[in-house]
């Protein structure tokens, strides 16, 4: 699972242990904006909410990716 603490890192629970990868929340929510931008849907009525939006979805990307790694782990898997 994904949390943000007080430093610059977005940590991820993997198997136990943490792996640690800064700013890759920000990231995904970054490139999910500029896509939001790409396709015409944010204007200055809506581009807070479309911020938000984008975050969202790149803090559930992470949970997903987390669940999927983990669940692959589980059943020895490799990627």
């Amino acid at each position: 699972m994904a949390y943000r603490d007080m430093s610059d890192e977005t940590r991820i629970q993997f198997r136990r242990s943490e792996i640690v990868e800064k700013d890759t929340i920000y990231t995904a929510a970054s490139d999910i904006y500029v896509a939001f931008i790409g396709q015409g849907l944010v204007n200055d009525d809506n581009y807070k909410e479309m911020m938000k939006k984008s975050v969202n979805q790149a803090i559930d990307l992470a949970l997903v990716t987390d669940m999927v790694v983990a669940t692959a782990g589980e059943k020895g898997q490799s990627f």
